[in-house]
């Protein structure tokens, strides 16, 4: 059944190389932790690479780069250089264990494997305790003739043991209609440490994930939620509600998981063996996997969006360890990028990436170890980017925005986690896409405390005349919890008056334009000032603007709804309104010296003249269209 383990985190590409292509800084070596790489840029801020997973092992000094590398003695054959320690024999007999080390724990796996039959209790079937001498490669242990017909495979990556038990055809004993089949295994852990299932529930057997908890009561590792296939794959096979379970129990302090499957499910007509068990073992933190509306997946590997396996619409989640970052660092912009391994279809699906910020308290962070309405609904709230996937291959790198900088802030100092959702904008499609979440990862660009977050980058402020008013411009370059403007102005420079304000974008890493019109008139020059305010109530001022006004003699015209004409100036003395034979529509004399004025036409629509005299006797000629 299971497999000890570490599903942690599979880095496929060169760590080193590919990270300094994508920062092009110089690493931090002694910042280094498991999951990231920290580089100093040339303007002074630093880049964290946050992968999927484990990029480095701690070797009881410093964190330096993993190796998979398998090493053989004349008894056994292992690996130091990753997270986990493993060690396996190399001739093995009925009481050979397997051996993994984390942070100077020991924790053995009975190489002896159990077919058993579950209804009420587990019942031993047939014991499996002969082998082969192990057959192994660069990276791969294989353990042949366990059982006629049983193979046990270990594949070592970056920071993972992988365990692959194979069934080349179905259980000897009869099977029967609504019973379970499958392995046992005997698993021993330090003193103080448990397994309990990830939801709690009278029924011993269960299709959720397996928390391995420390002495503390601190999860350490996690067994996913069973997953069971066979040849033509996990996307047919591998995901169906109930079809794979867990059983675990405790004797004289020994632990014992079988991993099972339903004999409906073996007895299938479409079954292609072999059958793949792959009960993986990996380290509770980052991780991946999804919700649909009647299933779920705890998985690290299987990571899927769209319609597939029985299942109705699945939505991603992708969780990253930010601890890396220091507390109250100023994070200027969050990237991301995706492995896809697998694809229903190469066709282009568009894909939207969502922060996952509203789950309950109880449940913030996955894995979550059930079908849970509020994550799958959280999981299309909170927008960040959308971007188009069609074929595998690597996607990205994607700028989240600014909210995601906002979200990455907030979760370093408060949990140390950070969470993306992933789902298509076709709902529900077929044509399902599968990524690998310890492939996939983030780009965090910060400055380190103490720093401050601009609430928003002021490119442009200016102040001009645009039909006889003073428009009042101004640009963001970016915004970060940004309220809302104030805009006031003071006819001395001292001494100003709010005229109104402008709501912000909130969070926004584009470029925005603002204007305001006011049509007030002064007699002399005034100042303009532009304020803003962040939700939190603090705000910042810029210096204000000179403001001249517009040229006395020079004449503006417009339309308005409603067929209304409006003309603004310093000196209208008289206005006319001519149709395109020049005859007459209206008149209208400025005994008030207004400097804005509103004709109504009640015209018909089409091509008219307006004729503006001035105090000074010089006249303006303007051809307007009425709708």
């Amino acid at each position: 059944m299971n497999k000890l383990l570490l599903f942690i985190a599979l880095l496929v590409l060169p760590a080193s190389a590919t990270f300094a292509q994508s920062l092009g800084g110089t690493e931090l070596t002694d910042q280094r932790d498991m999951y990231s790489k920290t580089y100093l840029l040339p303007d002074g801020q630093k880049q964290a690479l946050i992968h999927g997973g484990p990029a480095h092992y701690f070797n009881g000094t410093s964190w330096e780069e993993i190796d998979p590398t398998l090493s053989a003695s004349a008894t056994s054959i292992s690996n130091t250089t990753n997270v986990i320690a493993s060690k396996f024999p190399k001739q093995p007999s009925a009481n050979s264990i397997i051996q993994y080390t984390i942070n100077g724990q020991l924790i053995e796996l009975s190489l002896k494997k159990e077919l058993v039959r579950f209804e009420s209790g587990v019942t031993i079937l047939e014991t499996f305790d002969t082998w082969m001498d192990a057959d192994y490669s660069t990276t791969q242990i294989t353990y042949t003739d366990v059982n006629s017909g049983v193979e046990d495979v270990y594949k070592i990556n970056n920071g993972e043991v992988k365990n692959d038990l194979l069934l080349h055809y179905a259980p000897g004993a009869q099977p029967s209609e609504g019973v379970y089949y499958g392995f046992r295994e005997k698993l021993t852990l330090p003193s103080g440490w448990k397994l309990q299932a990830a939801t709690l529930e009278n029924d011993p057997k269960t299709n959720h994930g397996i928390f391995v908890l420390d002495a503390s009561n601190t999860p350490q590792l996690l067994i996913p939620a069973p997953i069971v296939h066979d040849a033509n794959g996990l996307e047919n096979n591998g995901s169906i509600a109930n079809d794979a379970a867990f059983v675990v129990e405790e004797e004289n302090g020994s632990w014992y998981i079988s991993t099972l499957v339903s004999s409906d499910w073996i007895n299938a007509p479409e079954r292609a063996f072999p059958i793949t068990f792959d009960p993986t073992i990996t380290i509770a933190g980052n991780t991946g996997g999804w919700q649909s509306q009647n299933n779920y997946v705890d998985n690290p590997g299987f990571v899927f969006i769209g319609v597939c396996c029985g299942n109705l619409e699945h939505r991603a989640w992708l969780k990253w360890s930010v601890a890396s970052i220091p507390t109250n660092a100023c994070v200027s912009s969050v990237e991301m990028e995706l492995y896809v391994n697998g694809v229903g279809s190469s066709v282009a699906e568009l894909v939207h990436a969502f922060d996952m910020m509203t789950t309950t308290s109880t449940n913030l962070w996955g894995p979550y170890g059930a079908i849970m309405t509020n994550v799958y609904n959280d999981q299309a709230t909170g927008w960040y980017c959308s971007f188009t996937m069609t074929g595998t291959g690597t996607y990205g790198w994607y700028d989240l925005g600014a909210n995601a900088a906002a979200d990455v802030m907030t979760m370093v100092n408060s949990y140390g986690w950070y969470q993306v959702g992933i789902i298509f904008d076709n709902e529900p499609s077929t044509n399902w896409k599968r990524m690998s979440a310890t492939l996939c990862d983030l780009r965090v660009t910060y400055e380190d405390p103490p720093c401050t977050v601009l609430p928003i980058e002021l490119a442009d402020f200016d102040v001009s005349c645009h039909d006889g008013q003073a428009a009042i411009n101004w640009t963001t370059s970016s915004e970060f919890n940004n309220d809302y403007f104030t805009i006031s102005k003071s006819v001395n420079g001292e001494q100003f008056i709010e005229v109104t304000r402008i709501s912000g974008a909130g969070n926004s890493n584009q470029t925005l334009q603002y204007t305001y019109y006011d049509d007030t008139r002064h007699d002399a020059p005034v100042y303009y000032r532009l304020s803003q305010t962040d939700f939190d109530g603090a705000s910042e001022t810029y210096l204000p603007k000179l403001f001249s006004g517009c040229d006395q003699n020079e004449v503006y015209v417009s339309t308005e709804q409603g067929s209304k004409i409006r003309v603004r100036g310093e000196s209208i003395q008289s206005v006319a309104v001519l149709d395109a034979m020049g005859r007459s529509i209206s008149t209208y004399e400025n005994r008030s010296k207004a400097t804005s004025i509103l004709l109504p036409t009640n015209v018909n629509g089409g091509l008219y003249l307006v004729r503006v005299m001035d105090f000074h006797g010089n006249i303006t000629t303007e051809h307007i269209y009425l709708d």
